[in-house]
């Protein structure tokens, strides 16, 4: 498997679209919607760079979450410095460093003067489509023109970086607005044609495509009623001896009741301590997030 899977050059716009899949080896909508997106521009005339890339390679070739680490909780500078200083870096670490050096290549190639990383995941429970964004508000007000709900605040908050953590503009010395995508269940084939349809009006919103060229989609009718910003209130950490079991049948954006039983462990009942909205409930095996809460933005 090659890291970079696609790549489209054209025009003289010089801004460039990156679309990153695969990030967790158990979701392949991110490669499959890269697949998909590229067929769509193949035969159209665009502005810029689109380049499609894998993030861990090694866990997507045997479609589990990650080998040894959550590749998405790696992205620390110290993490980075530690893996760099290895010999031969191994599984995760390997990813890592040559992750970010292929995307560092791309813009020392292309020279960009605005860069666009979209990070496409899917998720255990079902969910509708949601964006995660860092504390950059001009990428909230992005993510918010494509009509899905934004979350906010999550940076900071996980046992580790993450790719909205690492992927701003002071480490790479260019503009950079990086997304992260839910795109649904991870077997859920709808889950790809949402994450393409919201890639390709980011695509349009940019000025890469031009709007007439591919017919956009209309805003879809279970996002209709969710709240369109909410920010991050509660994560449940979870470790491996903990046994935490999920109580079945949550979706993201449920709303959730203080005190209301969600699941167990082996020291009894887990509650949620607050109302709000389920955020990605864990229906899988490996992972350090039992579940998120998050609450409207007023």
């Amino acid at each position: 498997m090659n890291r970079i899977l696609e790549k489209k050059t054209g025009g003289n716009k010089r801004t460039l679209f990156i679309i990153l899949g695969g990030v967790h080896g158990n979701e392949p909508v991110g490669i499959q919607t890269i697949e998909k997106i590229f067929v769509a521009i193949e035969k159209i005339s665009i502005e810029g760079t689109v380049v499609g890339i894998v993030g861990n390679k090694k866990a997507c070739l045997k479609g589990v979450r990650y080998i040894e680490h959550d590749l998405n909780r790696l992205f620390l500078k110290k993490m980075i410095e530690t893996s760099r200083a290895q010999q031969n870096p191994t599984n995760e670490y390997a990813e890592l460093i040559e992750l970010i050096d292929c995307i560092k290549n791309e813009i020392e190639q292309t020279q960009p003067e605005k860069v666009f990383l979209i990070d496409v995941h899917s998720t255990s429970a079902e969910s509708p489509l949601f964006s995660l964004v860092n504390n950059d508000k001009s990428t909230w007000e992005i993510a918010g023109a494509l009509h899905a709900p934004v979350v906010t605040g999550l940076s900071g908050k996980l046992s580790g970086g993450s790719t909205l953590e690492y992927f701003i503009s002071k480490n790479f010395n260019v503009p950079m607005c990086a997304i992260s995508i839910e795109a649904g269940q991870h077997k859920n084939p709808i889950a790809v044609q949402r994450a393409f349809n919201f890639i390709l009006k980011l695509l349009e919103y940019t000025g890469i495509v031009q709007k007439s060229v591919i017919d956009m989609c209309a805003v879809p009718d279970e996002v209709q009623n969710l709240p369109r910003l909410v920010k991050f209130a509660y994560r449940h950490a979870i470790t491996k001896n903990i046994g935490f079991m999920m109580n079945w049948g949550y979706k993201s954006f449920q709303k959730i009741k203080k005190g209301e039983v969600l699941g167990r462990d082996k020291n009894g009942i887990v509650i949620s301590p607050q109302d709000g909205f389920i955020l990605m409930p864990l229906y899988q095996a490996q992972g350090n997030d039992g579940f998120f809460l998050v609450e409207e933005m007023l």
